[in-house]
């Protein structure tokens, strides 16, 4: 069958025409499942197109999946001499038990059974790859005689590998079972022996197959000599001169051919085209240009004479009409290339009947392209389907793995709370508003307790909120007792998961209990995951004993490595394939997508058990095979008439290298046509890259630049109860720099939402360390221990521990607590030997102001103020970056000179001054950051700038500011002052802030 026929069109077409009456007794073969199904539809449409209303079939079976109890076989002809195969998860832990038993003799370092499991699956690749080729592996002298001369880690692994290929097959004879691969096999060289000792009475026509096994390739040997039977071949290339046909390797997409037909016996020149063909000059030309690009690397040094030669043997001009219909697109990135496709398929669907395919075997653009079309409600499945571990189920299970070792992480457990398929006996939705309940009361911010919470639940405010912990308490036990299980087999791990997860979904209807669990193990990613949870109960005992963790690791493992195909709503138009479900592909347009290197072809998997001489001198098969297949499936759908050619040039990681194929043809085009022939002849017929570049571009023009936020509230509501005209000297700051953020969290009542599970940031820090040093002053007052350092340290980690703290991260913290707790030591032996002793910890103050509405009160609470005779020093604890000194004169922070202006107004009422206003001598920043030796000790009283001119500084700012928002017309800015911006602040994305701070003067707001 040439390249870029229809093939199982012209397939059906042709057996209908040569066998008649004959038809329903044939034997058709096919490569793969889905190749049968296509063809049945292909009979059907092919007896429609004649007018007939009924179309007999013939017998059609997969050539990779034959059934010994069904015809070609009579029922019960192989009784005892084909054993049944091995259990695929049976198969993988038993080789996994045997590998964690050698490595327990030659490491003291514990193997996990992921880790066997994985070190099985190359193992048992090197079986199957063995059976394909029918090397016996219970010889080693082969592989004896170059252990010698390999590196030490192929020695070792061969030494693994001689221990297995002794046991294995002792193993699986004396439980009458077989190797998947070699039952295959064998069950092909049993259908060649009976069909040669005994010739079917009815055809046989085995369609498709490159011959790649070596007992297929007998099997075709056999049909080909059988009456009115026939090996049809795909894409036999007859460009290809002698010498270099002679000569193809490995690499070459003619390797498999080749040697099927030296198998079969039979001369290249023998074979003949199938008809009916429906060929045309465009394809003998595509067939020929793909030939010379796709040639030998050791035959391409004279491609201009090949070039000249073409040309001059072919009418015409061969290279413009063989890329009619094929171009390429290479887009910037990876998602215009998805985008570009995406379109390309929607512009099909404008054409009444007309089809698309995207082949590739890049899952992640595949995912790419059926989300871009969504935006049209065009849905389009993956035929290769995605991991069980990506779907909702298996990120449901997931989730409750990872609870296995974390019962009290607050993100999974609010991931399974919220879940859709989460019930608990419930109604819908209802576990979930509870949790979300639960969450905005506890597990904002630092992690809580949950048993704390539980314990102490009559401590909360509402009745609404007990209701809540009382709710969810169960829930939380459910999964509490899940994790509490001790080392266990795998296959009880599985029934545990799998009963907490019944458990979990099981809806409020109590009829329907068995319906609901049905329900969970259904459809395509249920079935899998069903699947695994079986294989475990039944086949993991070989496994051993394993902790949460290992089995988690292990389920995730098994989770990744099955794949959930779609088996229904693919649509009836477009297609996404892998390169192996593409094969026989039939549609009217034919984008091979990802012809990256690295993507398409992709390199081989790493083999670290044989090195490829080990492997050659064994027998098996080498990697570079791989590269032959992959390019005889490209030469393949390249070869349709209608084909665009994607890749992206850039990559995540940088700049991408085009796919050898799109290289080579590419070069040719330039020399057969120049530079700027071969760039219009391969551009595609409609300009979707510009498409996809402009669908979501907005002209500068058509776009309305955005002002900054400008809300005015009325003036009863700037100052809301229950506080009123009062605002404490910690918000001042906010206030003045971002008058917006105010207005958000204080007016609208929007408080900034802490994330779940949050770490100990600086706002905990800073409440730990205020909290120890207020309990260290009331405790030991002015003479502190001996030990004061120590006390100190061990105080802040208290406090830690009571946020929530771990004592592995507070042990971690110990050197910076340490290093803080020195620092205040320092400062408090030279404050005390300078005369200061206290007059105040966590003191609250506060000052009138006179206010066009109204007086206005000011509140603050003072870290600590000291007193020596009848001067103060007011003192506040940093544990980041002190605001400088230029900072506080501009009046961004006027913590401190607003203390000291309360202090003088006699606004502390728990000091009592010796005089009738407190003088205050010093203001101090006390930095007690942990990152450096330094005595962080800054003190704002500099040179002329004494306490009296930053009080009268810090009376007139607050005076001008509430002056300003007693206005009616005055509005709250977002971050108004550049140069004291935050670029991260809490409430940019509720001011739209990146809309409007970059769209130019004439639209900047005037500063507050």
């Amino acid at each position: 069958m040439p390249s870029g026929v229809p093939f199982l069109q012209s397939l059906a077409a042709g057996l209908a025409a040569k066998l008649g009456d004959d038809l329903p007794r044939a034997l058709v073969f096919l490569p793969t499942r889905r190749a049968v199904r296509a063809l049945g539809d292909a009979f059907v449409e092919h007896a429609v197109g004649q007018g007939d209303g009924v179309a007999l079939l013939p017998r059609m079976r997969p050539l990779a999946d034959i059934d010994p109890e069904e015809p070609p076989f009579e029922p019960g002809e192989l009784v005892g001499l084909i054993n049944p195969a091995i259990p695929s998860a049976q198969r993988r832990f038993d080789m996994a038990k045997i590998i964690a038993r050698y490595h327990e003799n030659i490491s003291d370092i514990p193997l996990t059974p992921t880790g066997a499991l994985s070190i099985a699956d190359q193992l048992l690749s090197i079986m199957d790859d063995a059976a394909m080729e029918e090397v016996n592996l219970a010889s080693g002298e082969r592989l004896e005689a170059i252990r010698a001369r390999a590196s030490e880690h192929y020695q070792n692994a061969a030494k693994l590998y001689e221990i297995i290929q002794t046991y294995w097959p002792e193993y699986l004879a004396a439980q009458n079972m077989m190797e998947p691969m070699a039952r295959r096999v064998a069950l092909l060289n049993a259908l060649t022996e009976h069909w040669t000792a005994a010739p079917p009475d009815y055809p046989v026509i085995i369609a498709g197959s490159t011959g790649t096994l070596k007992a297929t390739a007998k099997l075709m040997h056999c049909v080909a000599r059988l009456k009115d039977s026939a090996i049809i071949l795909p894409g036999i290339d007859r460009n290809l001169q002698t010498a270099v046909w002679d000569n193809v390797t490995e690499q070459h997409p003619q390797f498999s051919l080749k040697r099927l037909i030296a198998k079969i016996g039979i001369e290249l020149a023998d074979i003949k085209d199938w008809s009916p063909v429906a060929d045309s000059k465009t394809m003998r030309a595509r067939r020929r240009v793909l030939s010379e690009a796709l040639m030998p690397a050791d035959s391409t040094d004279d491609w201009p004479g090949r070039i000249a030669k073409i040309k001059s043997e072919v009418s015409g001009n061969p290279f413009e009409d063989a890329f009619k219909g094929l171009s390429i697109i290479e887009a910037p990135s990876h998602d215009s290339e998805a985008l570009s496709i995406a379109l390309i398929m929607r512009d099909t669907l404008e054409t009444p009947k007309a089809t698309a395919a995207l082949v590739t075997p890049d899952p992640a653009l595949a995912r790419r392209v059926k989300a871009k079309l969504r935006r049209w409600q065009v849905e389009v499945d993956y035929s290769q389907g995605e991991p069980l571990e990506e779907t909702q189920l298996g990120a449901y299970l997931g989730g409750l793995l990872r609870l296995a070792l974390d019962p009290e992480n607050p993100v999974d457990l609010a991931f399974i709370a919220k879940h859709p398929l989460t019930h608990f006996g419930a109604a819908s939705g209802e576990l979930g508003a509870k949790w979300q309940q639960l969450e905005r009361i506890a597990l904002r911010g630092p992690r809580k307790s949950l048993a704390n919470l539980y314990a102490n639940q009559d401590r909360l405010r509402s009745d609404a909120d007990k209701d809540a912990v009382v709710y969810l308490q169960p829930f939380g036990a459910c999964i509490a007792e899940f994790a509490a299980q001790p080392e266990q087999l795998a296959g009880d791990w599985a029934r545990s998961l799998a009963v907490l997860a019944e458990q979990l979904t099981q809806n409020g209807a109590k009829d329907n209990s068995e319906a609901q669990q049905s329900l969970l193990w259904s459809g395509d990613a249920g079935e899998k995951a069903a699947q695994i949870i079986t294989s475990l109960m039944n086949h993991s005992e070989p496994l051993g004993m394993m902790g949460a963790r290992e089995f988690c690791d292990l389920f995730a493992s098994l989770m990744r490595g099955k794949v959930v195909r779609p088996r229904y709503g693919m649509h009836p138009r477009l297609q996404i394939l892998g390169p192996l479900e593409a094969r026989m592909l039939e549609a009217d347009i034919v984008i091979l997508g990802g012809l990256n290197e690295g993507v398409w072809p992709a390199p081989p998997a790493s083999q670290p058990f044989l090195s490829p001489a080990m492997r050659r001198a064994l027998g098996l098969s080498l990697p570079d095979r791989r590269f032959g297949l992959q390019a005889h499936d490209f030469a393949e759908l390249a070869s349709n008439p209608n084909v665009i050619l994607t890749r992206s040039q850039r990559t995540e990681d940088g700049p991408a290298v085009a796919s050898r194929w799109l290289w080579r043809l590419r070069t040719l085009a330039k020399g057969a046509l120049g530079e700027d022939g071969a760039r219009a002849a391969l551009q595609s017929r409609k300009p979707y890259l510009d498409w996809a570049q402009n669908l979501d571009f907005i002209s500068p023009e058509d776009v309305n630049a955005m002002s900054a936020p400008l809300p005015k509230p009325a003036l009863h509501l700037r100052w809301p109860a229950p506080k009123g005209r009062e605002l404490a000297v910690t918000r001042l700051t906010q206030l003045v720099r971002d008058p917006y953020a105010h207005y958000a969290r204080t007016i609208l009542k929007l408080p900034k939402l802490d994330p779940l599970d949050d770490d100990i940031g600086a706002l905990q820090m800073g409440i730990a360390v205020h909290d120890s040093l207020e309990d260290f002053a009331r405790k030991f007052g002015d003479t502190p221990p001996e030990n004061g350092v120590e006390v100190l340290a061990d105080m802040f980690a208290q406090q830690l521990s009571t946020l929530g703290l771990s004592r592995e991260m507070i042990s971690a913290e110990r050197p910076r607590l340490m290093t803080a707790s020195r620092k205040f030591m320092d400062w408090f032996n030279t404050s005390r030997a300078q005369g200061w002793h206290s007059a105040g910890v966590e003191v609250t103050g506060e000052l009138k102001i006179d206010a066009p509405q109204g007086c206005f009160t000011l509140t603050a609470k003072s870290d600590r103020i000291d007193q020596r005779g009848g001067s103060y020093q007011i003192v506040d604890y940093k544990t980041g970056n002190p605001p400088s000194a230029n900072e506080v004169k501009a009046g961004f922070d006027l913590q401190l000179p607003l203390q000291a202006a309360m202090l003088a107004a006699g606004g502390f009422n728990d000091i009592r001054t010796e005089t009738e206003h407190g003088t205050t001598e010093d203001m101090v920043y006390l930095s007690l950051k942990g990152f450096n030796q330094d005595s962080g000790v800054t003190s704002l009283i500099k040179k002329d700038w004494t306490p009296d001119r930053f009080i009268d500084l810090a009376i007139e700012t607050i005076t001008k500011l509430i002056a300003y928002f007693d206005d009616p017309e005055a509005a709250y800015h977002a971050q108004p002052r550049i140069k004291f911006t935050n670029d991260y602040g809490d409430y940019d994305h509720l001011s739209r802030r990146a809309e409007w701070a970059k769209a130019g003067d004439e639209n900047k707001e005037p500063s507050a």
